[in-house]
């Protein structure tokens, strides 16, 4: 991808992850499937490094600690659905108050994750809405065309969140959502 090259040039690498996909791309692996989010993972890597200054004898914030708070603070809010997912622990609740204290306020946060929508998007959800199917068994399902998207403007980022918006409607179980692919007459599901 984007960062393959900066992964490439590094001289060692460490992956540190709750997914178990089965690739280990990295020299050093850090796992596991406990965690609702990779960013507890780092906030606890980071912690054993010095990272969390009230853990610190006589340590003040620097801003370069309340940056790397709110990025963490901003991992776990997306990577746990707003802490809404079932996975989310009393240890990714404590993380997220250690985070916010060190951050500061963070509620923009939710605010621009979760409130403020790019105008494509919503374009891109006319096209949902009108071609959204329902079946009696819970599932909504919608497939979008490259056209679907020129129309709306939009590109792959702004289809972030319609798989989810499927899921939320009342009595579906499964939502699908197909989408084109970068390659011509190829589709993703």
């Amino acid at each position: 991808g984007v960062r393959s090259s900066a992964y490439k040039a590094a001289g060692t690498s460490a992956r540190i992850d709750h997914h178990d996909s089965g690739a280990d791309f990295s020299r050093y692996t850090l796992l596991d499937p406990e965690w609702a989010a990779a960013a507890e993972g780092v906030y606890l890597v980071m912690r054993e490094l010095g990272f969390d200054p009230d853990l610190r004898e006589n340590a003040e914030i620097n801003e370069n600690e309340r940056k790397t708070a709110a990025a963490l603070y901003t991992a776990l809010v997306t990577d746990t659905g707003c802490f809404g997912y079932s996975n989310v622990s009393a240890q990714t609740h404590y993380i997220a108050s250690r985070l916010r204290a060190l951050a500061g306020d963070m509620s923009y946060v939710y605010h621009l994750v979760y409130e403020v929508q790019p105008r494509a998007y919503v374009r891109l959800m006319k096209q949902v809405l009108a071609k959204m199917q329902l079946t009696e068994d819970g599932i909504a399902w919608v497939a979008l065309s490259r056209e679907d998207f020129q129309k709306a403007e939009a590109d792959d980022s702004d289809a972030e969140g319609i798989s989810n918006f499927l899921r939320a409607v009342e009595g579906v179980h499964v939502g699908v959502f197909i989408k084109p692919d970068k390659y011509p007459g190829r589709y993703r599901v």
